[in-house]
């Protein structure tokens, strides 16, 4: 009965020492695994990847993003369209700044109203007397006037040599592409097929060559010379206008260049 006491007493009593083996082997095990942990850095992070080319888009790649409303602006003049009588002609433009160095972007829209030249009408005339079967000699053919008038709707691209500079002149020069909307009238053509003729939607191209004169902050008064071509026919026209800038700065020191 002692013996077995005791017996259980050892038994018992080497228990608690066996435990503290495993656990230490276990601590011993995963130690290793634990203090590579502890020193293995964590990743970097990886810096954005810079814009590439093939990430702008179609407009930015043009410049057209920085493009905004800078100055709008009215002008009066006269216009000398082919074979018509000269006349006055109104017009609105809108700057929307600036496209690239010393280059900008400007919307037109103006109108003139007329009537073809009496040379014009009696050649119109003419023509026609000659199609025609009159064997006593007393047939009247009365064409009377026609009247012309042209909506043009445009945008154009201006380069200003003096860009950034302080100057009071600002000359420069452009191109551009133009929508004309012509419609033509008279007694004599309407609803016929002369007058469906005459009227006509049609692109033409834009050259033009001027100077801007600052006079005060935020406004400047200017001169442009201006040639279209569509369609065959030549309108030319002397126009001056006034021009508000919304920046001030664009008026001290010129137009401002777009950022490189």
């Amino acid at each position: 009965m002692g013996r077995s006491t005791d017996r259980r007493t050892r038994v018992r009593g080497r228990r608690p020492g066996a435990l503290s083996r495993v656990l230490a082997a276990a601590l011993a095990l995963g130690a290793p695994g634990a203090a590579l942990q502890a020193q293995t850095p964590p990743p970097a992070e990886q810096p954005p990847r810079p814009a590439s080319r093939e990430d702008e888009t179609f407009f930015e790649r043009l410049g057209l993003d920085r493009l905004g409303l800078a100055a709008v602006g009215v002008a009066v003049g006269s216009a000398s369209p082919a074979q018509v009588e000269p006349t006055r002609l109104f017009g609105l433009h809108a700057d929307y700044g600036a496209l690239a160095q010393r280059w900008r972007v400007t919307f037109v829209a103006s109108y003139w109203g007329s009537r073809y030249t009496d040379e014009t009408t009696q050649r119109f005339a003419d023509s026609l007397r000659a199609q025609i079967v009159d064997p006593s000699g007393d047939d009247t053919l009365r064409v009377g006037k026609i009247s012309v008038s042209d909506i043009t709707l445009g945008g154009d691209v201006r380069w200003f040599p003096l860009a950034g500079r302080s100057t009071f002149f600002r000359p420069y020069a452009g191109v551009g592409l133009a929508v004309h909307v012509i419609n033509a009238e008279g007694r004599f053509i309407a609803g016929t097929l002369m007058e469906r003729a005459l009227d006509d939607i049609a692109t033409g191209t834009v050259t033009l060559a001027g100077v801007d004169a600052v006079l005060v902050r935020r406004l400047s008064l200017g001169a442009q010379l201006r040639y279209d071509l569509v369609s065959g026919a030549r309108f030319a026209s002397l126009r001056a206008g006034a021009t508000y800038h919304f920046d001030a700065q664009s008026t001290r020191r010129g137009p401002r260049e777009a950022p490189r």
